[in-house]
């Protein structure tokens, strides 16, 4: 059976029909209308699609039910992650996917246009099964999964712009879509292709394998049950017409994605206002771009005075911008299911061992492995082999099993001074047992800081590489920019290298790991980890308690913050609030009140009152403040606005 899908987009609700012929060897078989809600044409909530009747090998015939396809979020899209829920599906032989022996499973793959009529349009969709982290637009774009006994399953997909793949062309004025691909087998080495005779589906021919059904020659029966379901995008900053900025803006990259909203909404109109926003640049240096003249607003959680930056002559004020916070995201795949496992919990020492590689990942501490050619890597003699065989962890996290991939967990960080980093250190520097750790004392279960890190002082605001085991020295590998961080998070690989040359005396990048089998942590921002769908870990506060990074754990947390300086506030590490989330930030406009034109000022003082008033409505669309964020308290909206005045009138005054 061929189906197509078409849809007719309104204001209100989008209809998708199915439209179908017969393939050889199928009956011919006509889908039932499938309503999508108002949610998918304005708001950017949950699309339901019903999809064609799949093939059950228990009776040898299509399930008297429709399939059915759910993606979590299909309009005013930017580059982010979806999850792709299905039912009615024919079941896969086993739950952990493989590309050539696991039977039925099912590809999800972003195509250009709302009709893909091939797999060819879809980026990175002929390669057999398998994803790729290269390719003539960047890395594959596919998603693959499996589907359980009762007809279930689920992938996550990231969602590419224009910006990020000029293949797929997605952007507010070229929608594309999503394609669903049921593994089905059938006689495809014939032709025309015998798609009911399901006779070697499995076994010797395995036709109903991931690298025969989504290759480039013998797609023909499972692209036939394609579900197809249309994506439009939002506005971003990319749209904004081609003007002279107003001013330049630098820091905090992990505001980039409210920036991009905000953007995108003050710029339109002819009388918009352009922001030259770098998100590229680190809160210090920043800081260091607004002393020099290279900026004209700086955007931060510490202040300059904090770290001994001198800003010149002008005066500034810390205009409250945006409540957020860093997480601790992590993959790890469960060994029986092949699904991301959640509900991690972390306490200070955990991540401060996973920071300093406090383990003896392949059993590689003295003297365990003398005669390697390697030698043995001094820091972590006598301890564990993972955090899942820490008896610290295990505790915490009884329910967590140790993915396939799991002896080596070294967390994905930004190189380079870092606001988040210093927020990390912090929060882990304030707790006794954690700054016990690092100076040396044991954990009661005979755990010790790897002895190249001992006597560290925390907080930093920089990771870097100590250890210099050569298995170590080459895994752990801080990268830059911050974004970064969540793009190899989404891809699942590991930023580091293989510690042997290869042919070419060359030393070659880590695979990315397969989805069903990953081990991967990441420090990021909330607002990537949102986007993304990073399960986040719960994390230890200063009452005991653990919290993840949702509104009520950073508003509980904004409420006990204390001040820092310059009308800045951080958070209370020893806050007996257990709904505290411990590495909440609030981000600051760092804003001239003296030495700046009328004109400049002015745009400052519009930007941030509406960074601080509409721009803190949460949604989806341009101009609102995306998932990841708190919207602003009101006491801090009210100091933005009373900034942003002193800003426009250049009173040459300072936040105090």
């Amino acid at each position: 059976m061929r189906t197509q899908i078409f849809a007719v987009m309104t204001a209100a609700t989008v209809v998708v029909t199915g439209l179908t012929t017969a393939a050889a060897g199928e009956p011919a078989h006509h889908p039932p209308r499938a309503h999508i809600t108002a949610a998918a044409g304005r708001g950017g909530g949950p699309v339901t699609v019903t999809g064609p009747h799949m093939y059950d090998p228990a009776t040898g015939k299509p399930f008297p039910q429709a399939s059915t396809v759910t993606v979590s979020q299909a309009a005013q899209l930017v580059n982010q992650m979806v999850q792709v829920s299905w039912t009615g599906f024919t079941p896969s032989t086993a739950l952990a996917y493989n590309p050539e022996n696991v039977y039925y499973p099912v590809m999800v793959a972003e195509c250009r246009g709302t009709g893909p009529a091939s797999p060819a349009d879809c980026y990175g969709a002929t390669n057999g099964g398998v994803t790729s982290t290269s390719g003539p637009a960047g890395p594959d774009n596919t998603a693959y999964a499996t589907t359980g006994p009762n007809g279930t399953g689920k992938a996550d997909i990231d969602i590419l712009t224009k910006a990020e793949n000029y293949f797929l062309g997605c952007d507010q004025a070229h929608p594309c879509s999503l394609a669903i691909v049921p593994a089905q087998g059938g006689d495809v080495f014939t032709s025309p292709p015998k798609c009911g005779d399901h006779g070697d589906d499995t076994g010797f021919s395995g036709t109903a394998s991931g690298q025969i059904d989504f290759g480039a020659a013998y797609y023909a029966c499972s692209w036939a049950k394609r579900i197809v379901v249309p994506l439009s995008f939002t506005r971003t900053a990319a749209n904004c017409p081609h003007r002279n900025a107003a001013f330049s803006a630098a820091g905090s990259p992990m505001l980039a994605r409210a920036m991009d909203s905000w953007e995108a909404a003050l710029c339109a109109g002819s009388h918009g206002l352009t922001i030259n926003y770098d998100p590229v640049f680190s809160e210090p240096l920043s800081l260091e771009e607004l002393a020099s003249g290279e900026a004209d607003v700086a955007l931060t959680t510490r202040t300059a005075g904090a770290q001994g930056i001198n800003t010149g002559p002008k005066h500034y004020v810390y205009a409250p911008v945006a409540v957020s916070a860093v997480s601790v995201a992590y993959w790890f795949d469960s060994p029986v299911t092949g699904l991301a496992q959640t509900g991690v919990k972390l306490d200070q020492r955990l991540v401060l061992k996973l920071l300093t590689q406090s383990y003896a990942f392949l059993n590689d501490g003295c003297p365990q492995h003398p005669k390697s050619p390697l030698g043995c890597d001094k820091g972590v003699d006598h301890d564990k082999l993972s955090l899942f065989a820490d008896p610290e962890f295990t505790r915490l996290n009884p329910a967590i099993a140790e993915p396939v991939n799991g002896p080596i967990e070294i967390p994905t960080v930004v190189s380079g001074q870092s606001d988040t980093t210093w927020t990390v250190t912090r929060w882990i520097g304030a707790s006794r047992a954690a700054s016990q750790f690092l100076a040396g004392q044991f954990d009661p279960y005979g755990e010790h800081v790897n002895t190249y890190y001992l006597g560290d002082q925390y907080p930093t605001n920089t990771f870097v590489n100590q250890d210099p085991y050569p298995v170590i020295a080459h895994e752990y590998s801080p990268v830059f920019p911050f974004s970064q961080v969540a793009a190899d998070q989404v891809e699942n690989w590991p930023p580091g290298t293989f510690y042997i040359k290869d042919q070419s005396g060359n030393y070659d990048r880590l695979p990315a790991q397969i989805p069903g089998q990953r081990a991967l942590i990441a420090i990021t921002g909330q607002g990537d980890a949102a986007a993304d769908l990073f399960p986040v870990a719960a994390l230890r506060n200063g009452a005991g308690d653990y919290t993840e990074p949702t509104s009520a754990g950073m508003a509980a947390a904004v409420r006990t913050m204390i001040p820092a300086g310059d009308g800045t506030l951080q958070v209370n590490q020893h806050s007996t609030n257990p709904a505290v989330y411990p590495l909440t930030m609030v981000i600051y406009a760092v804003a001239p009140t003296s030495g700046t034109s009328h004109a400049k000022a002015a745009a400052i003082a519009k930007f941030i009152d509406y960074a601080a008033g509409a721009g803190q409505a949460p949604g989806v669309h341009a101009g609102q403040l995306p998932p990841g964020f708190l919207p602003l308290p009101a006491a801090l909206r009210a100091q933005a606005r009373k900034d942003a005045q002193e800003v426009r009138d250049q009173t040459g005054n300072t936040t105090r």
